[in-house]
């Protein structure tokens, strides 16, 4: 009997997986190779964007780059009080909107613009991510 519900909800959710693969007009062998994962990932996070309302159909969405994810999560792990706040603990300013900004510096020189990926790079050959930790707690 438990060997029956067992293959019951396998098939159940064969037949999930492949009505989306269906729908989204995929492989539905994607959904099951772990390799494939992050872009799957990737495209319902886009469909979610288009659904939510936050881009248009037929806009075009990035994924970030190997530089800028380093830099956005420098930004983060240096500034991660004043993120949670909100505001800046020195000058007041939106946080926020202060590390999303490429060209906005922080105020207490936590942080510069951003660095091209040569200059990046070079920063990361230099050592100067050693002995960043970035611990967030809540």
């Amino acid at each position: 009997m438990f060997i029956f519900i067992i293959y019951s909800i396998i098939l159940i959710i064969n037949a999930l997986v492949f009505s989306v693969a269906v729908y989204t007009n995929t492989d539905p062998f994607d959904y099951y190779d772990y390799r494939r994962w992050k872009s799957f990932i990737s495209f319902l996070a886009k469909k979610w964007l288009v659904y939510a309302g936050e881009i248009k159909r037929g806009e075009e969405v990035r994924v970030l780059t190997k530089s800028e994810l380093i830099q956005y999560g420098y930004r983060f792990a240096k500034c991660y009080k004043c993120i949670i706040s909100g505001t800046c603990k020195n000058c007041g300013c939106n946080a926020v909107g202060r590390v999303n900004n490429k060209q906005d510096s922080c105020s207490l020189d936590k942080f510069g613009t951003f660095l091209n990926e040569t200059e990046l790079y070079k920063l990361i050959e230099e050592g100067i991510f050693d002995n960043l930790e970035i611990t967030v707690k809540e």
